[in-house]
């Protein structure tokens, strides 16, 4: 991984100007353990919301049980507005760049799962426990750099 800025270049599905959404594609797979013998990973390609406000990320339970990520711990979970229980599972995650190519991979994370409407158009948070990984986050209009990832 270069330790200059990648121009990940983000793609947004609206253009309000007083609510600007940053975009990226991803990839999210099965966790390793919840896979059978021999099992091909499942994988799902679609877009998650840069999130700069959530601590974690967090995966619509509609996605993760396609994927078959099972459930592995109910715990407090502190929001703008309230504390709730919340189930952990775990799946691993890759960053795509706007020619789909990945550009940064996480195996096997802990993710937070949440319900969404049948309408909601991003059905993945993407929170600062990924986006602390990076050495340098630079967010412009609707542009976003990566820096490298820390080790």
């Amino acid at each position: 991984m270069p330790d200059t800025p990648l121009g990940v270049r983000v793609l947004s599905k609206f253009e309000s100007v007083t609510h600007p959404q940053l975009i990226l594609p991803v990839r999210l797979s099965t966790y390793s353990l919840d896979l059978s013998d021999g099992a091909p990973a499942k994988t799902i390609q679609t877009f998650a919301l840069v999130d700069t406000g959530a601590s974690k990320t967090c995966v619509c339970a509609r996605l993760l049980d396609q994927l078959g990520c099972e459930r592995y711990t109910l715990r407090k979970q502190r929001g703008v507005t309230d504390t709730r229980d919340v189930y952990q599972r775990y799946a691993s995650l890759a960053m795509l760049d706007e020619d789909k190519v990945v550009f940064a991979e996480f195996s096997d994370i802990e993710v937070i799962e949440y319900n969404t409407f049948q309408d909601d158009h991003y059905k993945i948070l993407l929170g600062m426990d990924l986006l602390g990984q990076f050495s340098m986050i630079q967010i412009k209009g609707f542009e976003i750099s990566f820096g490298a990832l820390l080790v």
